[in-house]
């Protein structure tokens, strides 16, 4: 029997990432290929099996070495400080390759499939031992590509430009690079000449079916009425996903529609380097903002499950969310792909996003449709986010600043169109969108079997 293991640098469920990755695993079992995990962490609920699972501290976020070498490596600008660098990337992948190399050993496994740690610089270490895997032991392995170098950390050090260079998109015939969108595999076969891609994007269940999910039980779990203005943010609380956009809009649309307006964000103020404070310093930004214009902020906090899971503590899925929502908001710069997009789609609600790079080459590029706002800009950000003291309630480089109302009226009067049905085919308009998405997107078994067979082919037959 085929043997494969996942490697995941942190086991939370709000993350898209892992979602998806799940998703993988489905699939690789659906192959009858048995399935091994490697995480640098996971939450103390965890249902993986202990049996088939690898822990490995060394690759998560929060492991001291990894944030320390993290920081070294961000900002290190001179050749000394790389060589010094080396030296311990070299001990700490060192540790890494050995524990990993003796659990593939003993299990017999031939093939790693490792989410985003060999296209973003999450751990250099654990990149740098996946290349001796590689050359030295055979190692197959399946690079889930979605977070790039390039589109976050425009300007990096020289020492992370050196170590990406050495370590990021290996191009190797026994490595398959797979990303979520062409745009991003043209990017990639452009900068790294060699590689092996597939383009494969995230697909999606569309068969929501309303009888079985409680919208209007969800509202009164959160304390809010059916006449509630109800505005979701359906992803981790970071300054990258633009939250304050939709606090902004919600105080707007509370003025126009006179509803009490509420925005509920789903997941935790987790991510990043873990270097710095500053997801903490934007949560309580976000906090005073809220209170200032007078909406309600909720926070669930990996409250609610994910529809595979049902059996949750509060009751509630994310699906619930959804259909309770009367808007779905989704400002973000940057993302590798952006679930919530597709998502609101499924469930027919319309969507305020912002124009990051993904959204504009991907999804407005096969005819969606939604209100859309500028993207903030990437430099600002990661400014504030590596900057251990500055405060996001004021410009960070005059751009950064999340009380500065960048949202004009055209952006507020599209969406009142579509919250109270004024647009001149408002339906028409979701049900075009579910359309499209359908089309690509959609996790029917033959857009599966299209996406997956080839890389079963590799896997199979065509690693060399």
């Amino acid at each position: 029997m085929k043997r494969i293991c996942t490697v995941v640098s942190s086991e939370q469920p709000e993350m898209g990432s892992v979602v998806e990755n799940t998703k993988w695993e489905s699939q690789y079992e659906r192959q009858g290929w048995e399935l091994f995990r490697c995480r640098g962490q996971v939450p103390a609920d965890s249902l993986l099996d202990p049996d088939h699972l690898l822990l490995l501290p060394e690759i998560s976020p929060q492991n001291q070495d990894n944030k320390s070498f993290m920081s070294q490596v961000l900002f290190t600008k001179d050749l000394r400080g790389v060589r010094a660098i080396r030296k311990t990337l070299g001990e700490l992948s060192g540790i890494i390759y050995q524990k990993v190399r003796a659990y593939l050993l003993f299990h017999g496994i031939d093939t790693l499939h490792v989410d985003n740690l060999l296209s973003y610089p999450f751990c250099f270490p654990f990149a740098a031992a996946v290349a001796k895997l590689i050359e030295h032991d055979n190692i197959a392995v399946v690079a889930r590509d979605h977070d790039f170098l390039w589109d976050d950390i425009p300007e990096p050090s020289l020492a992370m430009s050196m170590l990406a260079e050495d370590y990021l998109f290996p191009a190797h015939p026994r490595v398959l690079h797979v990303t979520l969108t062409e745009y991003s595999t043209s990017e990639l076969a452009r900068r790294r000449h060699g590689v092996t891609t597939q383009t494969i994007p995230n697909l999606f269940s569309f068969d929501i079916q309303p009888d079985r999910h409680r919208p209007a039980e969800f509202r009164s779990w959160l304390g809010l009425s059916q006449d509630d203005l109800l505005i979701l943010q359906p992803t981790r609380l970071t300054p990258w996903k633009g939250i304050h956009h939709a606090v902004q809009l919600a105080a707007m649309l509370g003025l126009e529609t006179g509803r009490r307006p509420f925005v509920v964000v789903t997941g935790r103020s987790i991510g990043g380097f873990g270097i710095t404070d500053s997801w903490q310093r934007y949560e309580l930004a976000l906090e005073a903002l809220a209170n200032q214009l007078g909406i309600g902020f909720l926070k669930l906090e990996r409250r609610l499950a994910s529809c595979r899971y049902p059996e949750h503590p509060s009751g509630f899925c994310m699906t619930d969310a959804y259909l309770a929502a009367d808007l779905v908001t989704f400002p973000s710069t940057i993302e590798g792909f952006g679930n919530p997009v597709i998502e609101s789609i499924a469930a027919k609600r319309p969507l305020f996003t912002a124009r990051y790079p993904v959204m504009k080459r991907e999804f407005l590029a096969r005819g969606l449709e939604f209100v859309c706002v500028d993207a903030d800009p990437v430099p600002a950000i990661l400014e504030f986010v590596l900057d251990r003291e500055s405060s996001p309630d004021r410009g960070m480089g005059g751009d950064f600043d999340i009380t500065q109302r960048r949202i004009q009226p055209e952006h507020v009067k599209a969406t009142l169109d579509l919250l109270v049905g004024r647009a001149p085919h408002r339906n028409a308009i979701l049900d075009r969108n579910w359309q499209i998405a359908f089309t690509y997107y959609s996790d029917r078994p033959h857009v599966v079997q299209h996406y997956f067979s080839p890389l079963v082919e590799w896997i199979s037959t065509g690693v060399t």
